[in-house]
């Protein structure tokens, strides 16, 4: 791979991810290009169906892989993981990379306390059973879980979504990973849990320097939470840069029509982005983003555009220059 900064924690460039059935591939991510870097909040942001999800599972090689064609690369620390056997992979996964989820309700074991759930990580990396029962009332305490010495004994069923969600925190910090990926965990919360799982990931980052690779549809969570986001449509990443640079001058029409669509102060009327995204078995040629786009013009059909560069980090994906559609 070429092009990866110093601070460069991993490194996405050119995935590919075609899922196979009986009636034909599903091209659900066409060509992915981004980095996440060392000690940042890193977004990922697009409707649902545009590919995030399938592209965070492809970091942890969580997706069925029976069913799978990739191509490009993931690098982390010098090594490509798509080339991994899965022996290779479990030394990654957890110790290097973990992953926290949508639901916590379908992750955790409903016949096992949720202390217990958390000390397994710690046994397994070889602490005694002492040890190991110190770390989780320890880390219960990290993620907000209180009194900690009596909610490790409870079980998932006596807990709320948001305390729920803490534990799979909790279970996915245990082995010390450089990297946290967070695929919608608040879109089941309420607003106000939400905000406080939210706070939460800032302070993973801000006190143990951990990467934070978030999933989510919402743009109003990205201004929230991130450092730098990337825009997913359709499989393909069409924008990419620091948060003030996407919010104060997004330059791709899609990234500007999400931005849009967001309700919130100062926009009285959030617009919805007409029409509906691409079936993904079909083989686009030029921009995914055109069916739908208020300014395409014919160039747009003919090829996906190569990256312009606006800073450093702040690139995008398209031919045209419409600097009134400013948000």
């Amino acid at each position: 791979m070429t092009n990866i900064l110093p601070d460069t924690l991993v490194s996405i460039r050119g995935l590919q991810v075609n899922i196979m059935s009986a009636k034909g591939a599903v091209h659900a991510v066409r060509g992915a290009d981004m980095d996440i870097f060392q000690g940042e909040i890193c977004g990922l942001v697009g409707e649902s169906g545009c590919g995030k999800t399938i592209t965070a599972k492809s970091v942890m090689r969580l997706n069925p892989e029976d069913r799978l064609v990739y191509r490009g690369g993931i690098e982390y620390e010098g090594r490509d993981l798509l080339t991994l056997t899965e022996r290779e992979m479990c030394e990654v996964r957890g110790k290097h990379i973990s992953m926290i989820f949508q639901d916590p309700t379908l992750a955790l074991d409903p016949l096992q306390p949720v202390g217990k759930q958390i000390e397994e990580v710690y046994r397994i990396g070889g602490l005694s059973r002492g040890e190991a029962e110190e770390k989780t009332l320890a880390m219960l305490s990290d993620v907000g879980i209180h009194p900690p010495e009596e909610r490790r004994r409870a079980y998932p069923f006596e807990m709320s979504g948001g305390q729920l969600q803490r534990v799979m925190i909790a279970i996915a910090l245990a082995a010390g990973p450089k990297l946290l990926i967070a695929d919608e965990p608040t879109t089941a919360l309420d607003v106000t849990v939400q905000d406080q799982i939210l706070e939460l990931l800032k302070d993973i980052r801000d006190k143990r320097g951990t990467s934070v690779f978030i999933i989510t549809h919402d743009f109003g969570v990205i201004a929230e939470i991130a450092d730098r986001v990337a825009v997913m449509y359709a499989g393909r990443i069409v924008e990419t840069g620091e948060v003030t640079e996407i919010f104060d001058d997004a330059r791709h029409p899609y990234t500007r029509d999400l931005i849009a669509s967001i309700p919130r102060a100062g926009n009285d009327h959030p617009v919805s982005i007409p029409g509906a995204p691409p079936d993904l078995r079909e083989v686009i040629v030029g921009c995914p983003y055109a069916p739908r786009c208020g300014y395409a013009e014919a160039k747009c059909e003919e090829s996906f555009p190569e990256a312009r560069v606006l800073t450093g980090t702040h690139r995008f994906h398209c031919v045209l220059d419409i600097p009134e559609a400013r948000i």
